[in-house]
């Protein structure tokens, strides 16, 4: 999240942090110190490298991860789907798609251990993971700060920006494009830009061509909408 706007980030006590954020932190730091010098504001106001613009943010984890040899990162793809083993006992995952922002690039993933990182969990939901929505009971896990009682409350679901007091530095917020509770169209129509257009109706050249990606990969196809023109893109 700090990559993609989050640039203040949570945390109760800074002497707290350590482990691999206290080594990206001071690299953060750094960066500043190195492109304006040790007495410029944004040195002090990036508060020893936990507040920063995403840019920045961006940059030190590009480095430090081209710095590990075994990791290969992959960038604007979009999870698709999961196919799982038939003859799987427990949780287990066979592959995973993936799709590019252009909707006209896939990649297959096989792997013997997968991680969902996202802030979704669309990972582990599609690969059937049991899980719950809301906060446990306090006597669940002798936690004080719990709710007496169990509820289905969830944690706020923030978008994040950087705001700037420099006009000439503003780029005004723009109303974004219609979503609908699928987003099937997102993943096959979208541009880098992500200007889906979701409100049209469904048509049957791109629902043909979502249940032959499907079958392609092995996946369900039975959650895509159809072509009956009346259901859009989102739907």
């Amino acid at each position: 999240m700090i990559t993609s706007g989050l640039s203040h980030t949570d945390f109760r006590s800074r002497e707290g942090l350590m482990g691999a954020y206290l080594k990206f932190s001071k690299r953060v730091e750094q960066r500043y110190r190195d492109a304006f010098g040790a007495d410029y504001p944004q040195v002090r106001d990036c508060w020893n490298g936990v507040f920063a613009e995403p840019k920045v943010n961006l940059a030190v984890f590009e480095q430090m991860i081209a710095e590990q040899p075994n990791i290969t990162l992959w960038k604007n793809l979009h999870f698709f789907g999961t196919r799982l083993p038939g003859n799987a006992t427990g949780i287990s995952i066979g592959l995973v798609a993936l799709i590019e922002n252009d909707g006209r690039t896939t990649l297959t993933v096989t792997a013997d251990c997968y991680i969902d990182a996202t802030y979704e969990g669309d990972l582990i939901a599609a690969a059937k993971v049991p899980y719950r929505v809301g906060r446990e009971g306090r006597s669940e896990y002798n936690e004080p700060l719990a709710p007496e009682q169990k509820d289905a409350q969830l944690q706020a679901y923030n978008f994040h920006f950087t705001a700037t007091q420099n006009p000439e530095n503003r780029v005004m917020l723009q109303k974004p494009v219609q979503r609908g509770k699928n987003l099937h169209g997102q993943y096959f129509e979208a541009f880098p830009s992500h200007a889906a257009e979701l409100d049209r109706v469904l048509d049957e050249a791109l629902a043909a061509k979502w249940i032959a990606l499907t079958a392609k990969l092995g996946l369900a196809a039975d959650t895509l909408p159809r072509a009956d023109g009346k259901l859009t893109r989102g739907e």
